[in-house]
């Protein structure tokens, strides 16, 4: 009897330590593989999709060009918000241009990349959160934005790195609309290149009034 006792308390260990989720990762979320797909539409060129896999959850708006606006992934037990994602249609790619991820109830900063804005003494603040890279790698920060969305009339702002974000700001009465990419160029020790981007797409129409 203590056998069989001492069999099925491992027996229920090993079983639970392999029944344990697997966290999802972007690749996932961005193609939907082993996802049951639910489709709901909104009209003649717009579907909302919930997707669901396991007890996730993953859902937003479809058009004819993919995933576009913020998606949200919780769990379906408790309604807890795990990740939340916005999608820009790239050609073929739904490219995740925003990514903020919670844990605990809070955003965890080491693996989300997104951006915030304040307006002060006439200018627009941006703050561009995104995961900390090695100490040992030089870091080229660059924003490039369009004047009034037209490609000939552009200018480059000065980034700037702080504590966990990096920074930029223009003046309000300079643009209505800014259209820009935040770039991040690293190249380590060991001379390997890597290139991060974001892009900014704000209507700012009396945004300083």
């Amino acid at each position: 009897m203590k056998f069989l006792l001492f069999f099925l308390t491992i027996f229920v260990f090993f079983n639970s330590c392999t029944s344990q989720k697997k966290e999802i990762t972007d690749e996932e979320l961005i193609t939907l593989n082993n996802f049951k797909i639910d489709k709901q539409k909104i009209n003649d060129s717009v579907i909302k999709i919930n997707a669901r896999k396991e007890n996730y959850v993953f859902s937003g708006i479809q058009n004819k060009n993919g995933k576009e606006g913020w998606w949200k992934l919780y769990n379906d037990s408790d309604k807890k918000l795990i990740a939340e994602i916005q999608f820009l249609p790239d050609g073929k790619y739904d490219y995740p241009n925003q990514i903020i991820k919670y844990k605990n109830g809070k955003i965890d900063f080491s693996k989300s990349k997104f951006y915030k804005k304040t307006i002060k003494d006439n200018r627009i603040i941006y703050k561009v959160f995104y995961p900390s890279e090695n100490n040992d790698q030089k870091q080229d920060l660059t924003f490039y934005y369009y004047i009034n969305s037209k490609p000939k009339e552009y200018k480059k702002a000065e980034v700037t790195k702080e504590d966990n974000y990096y920074t930029f700001n223009v003046d309000c009465n300079e643009v209505k609309n800014l259209i820009g990419i935040f770039t991040i160029s690293t190249d380590s020790k060991n001379y390997i290149m890597k290139e991060a981007k974001m892009k900014i797409d704000d209507t700012l129409n009396n945004a300083c009034r």
